[in-house]
């Protein structure tokens, strides 16, 4: 993070927080790295994207959101796993496992499944 104000590099509490809303992650970690231009810090396991940025130093008041954004990788599909093979039931009901990665950290994070062609997507 690059701003301006964030302190002396020793001895500040830094809090900064990050999310659709700008208040849904709080980084972890955080320090003044180059006097008071710029902060370093972990971020926190999450999902989505166009994530806003805030900080406070200090328990100061809080910055304005950023105007940059960062996001987390995508979702990817690697595998589909089902006990009929890939021929599905056109009644449905049937319990799929999709392998992959970037699922976010909560089962609460996937917020839709579809499945089809580019024209089509159920």
């Amino acid at each position: 993070l690059t701003g301006r104000r964030f302190g002396p590099t020793t001895n500040t509490a830094i809090r900064a927080t990050y999310g659709a809303t700008g208040l849904e992650y709080k980084a972890q970690n955080c320090t003044c790295t180059r006097g008071e231009l710029e902060i370093v810090c972990n971020t926190v396991q999450g999902a989505g994207a166009n994530h806003v940025w805030r900080v406070t130093v200090e328990g100061g008041v809080w910055s304005k959101f950023s105007e940059d954004t960062t996001s987390y990788y995508p979702p990817t599909v690697y595998q589909i796993i089902a006990p009929s093979g890939r021929l599905f039931d056109t009644r449905g009901g049937e319990t799929i496992t999709i392998v992959g990665n970037n699922f976010g950290p909560n089962y609460g994070d996937v917020d839709s499944i579809t499945y089809g062609d580019d024209t089509q997507s159920y």
